[in-house]
Parts: C-alpha cells; sequence; structure tokens
C-alpha cells in the first residue's frame, strides 16, 4: 500500500525546493517581497546597508541578500524536530547548488579581491583570519553534503551551514565592512571593487 505524505510534509517540500511558506504564500508577491527582504535587512542590523554601501562592496553586499534568504529558508524548513528524509534530501541539493552558483564565486571575490587590499593597507586582521576560516568550514560541510544527496544529509550539518551562514553575512555587514569604508583609502577601495566584480563576473556570478 503506498502511504501518500502529509500536507505539512508536502509543504515543508515544496518550501526547500524554493517556495515560501504559507503564511507569506497567502500574501500579494509585492507583499512577499517587501517582508523577505525587510526581514534580511533587520537580520543584518542594517536596514538600508545597501543605500549606504561603498560602491566597490555592492556586489557582495547583494550576494549576501541571497544568502540570508538561503540561510531563512533553511531555518524554517528545519523547524521541526525530526524533518522528512525527502526534505533533507531537497535542502542538501539546493545548498550545494547555491553553493556553486552563489557562495564560491562570492568566497572567491573576498578571499582575492578584497581580503588581500584591506590587509596591504590595514595589516594582518585576526577578523579576516576568522571569516577566512569559515569559508573552509563552508566548503567541508558542502563537501558533505555533496556525499550525501541521495542518502540521508544530516540536519545538524543543514542547521549548522544555516545558522553561520547568517552570522558570517552579519559579521561581515557589521563589522568587515564598516572597517572597509573608514579605513581604506579611496583609491584602494576603488581598486578592491574592481577586482571583486572581475571576479564575480568570472565566475558567473
Amino acid at each position: 500500500m503506498t502511504v501518500s505524505p502529509s500536507a505539512s510534509t508536502r509543504r515543508r517540500v515544496s518550501f526547500a525546493r524554493g517556495g515560501v511558506d504559507a503564511s507569506l504564500s497567502r500574501r500579494s508577491p509585492t507583499a512577499r517581497s517587501l517582508s523577505l527582504a525587510r526581514a534580511i535587512r533587520v537580520s543584518c542590523g542594517r536596514e538600508d546597508a545597501v543605500g549606504r554601501r561603498h560602491e566597490s562592496l555592492i556586489p557582495l553586499s547583494h550576494g549576501h541578500h541571497h544568502g540570508l534568504v538561503l540561510s531563512l529558508r533553511l531555518r524554517r524548513a528545519l523547524a521541526d524536530a525530526a524533518p522528512d528524509a525527502d526534505v533533507l534530501r531537497q535542502l542538501a541539493r539546493t545548498v550545494v547548488a547555491f553553493f556553486e552558483s552563489d557562495l564560491a564565486p562570492h568566497f572567491a571575490a573576498e578571499e582575492e579581491g578584497l581580503f588581500p587590499i584591506m590587509e596591504a593597507n590595514l595589516g594582518p586582521l585576526d577578523l579576516i583570519a576568522e571569516l577566512r576560516g569559515e569559508h573552509e568550514r563552508f566548503r567541508a560541510w558542502i563537501e558533505e553534503l555533496r556525499r550525501s544527496t541521495t542518502a540521508s544529509p544530516s540536519v545538524e550539518t543543514l542547521r549548522a551551514f544555516g545558522a553561520l551562514l547568517h552570522d558570517h553575512i552579519r559579521k561581515e555587514e557589521r563589522v568587515l565592512f564598516p572597517i572597509f569604508e573608514e579605513r581604506v583609502p579611496p583609491e584602494e577601495a576603488r581598486r578592491a571593487g574592481v577586482a571583486i566584480r572581475e571576479r564575480v563576473k568570472a565566475r558567473g556570478g
């Protein structure tokens, strides 16, 4: 006998595939977009962050927006104590695909464009070392998730990925970027912007 998935399971699988939860889906498309965008800006602690950013950092802040969307989706889809196995597999595929299309070029832009120019002008920064270490943690989790997309992905790994992604982005928006804007000389800041855009574009961002 075939057992049909429950309505709640179907909703969670749909959400894992990129949908929105029921409370947002009842709103108009414009209301949903505004609600999600505001939630993301508030989560960074700066509702007008992109509007006030140095132009060199805007591509990275745009990438942060997409990263926070994923973090929010993971948190909502994994709210159950024991998420459905189909939900976990779909979420793992979603996270891996997002890493390849968005996070990998984003990390490259930071590691090859932003961080070196900041360190060349400001000297070694513990914060940048910490952020590089977090990038490596994300890469290790992605390798784990790649191996588990057809088996049983770890709910702990998915939750940890989403939580660190939120905190990592918040740290860059609220701490790293203000340091860049306040302390990197204007010409060097413009040079960083060129390097960031080149790397994002070269990797399909």
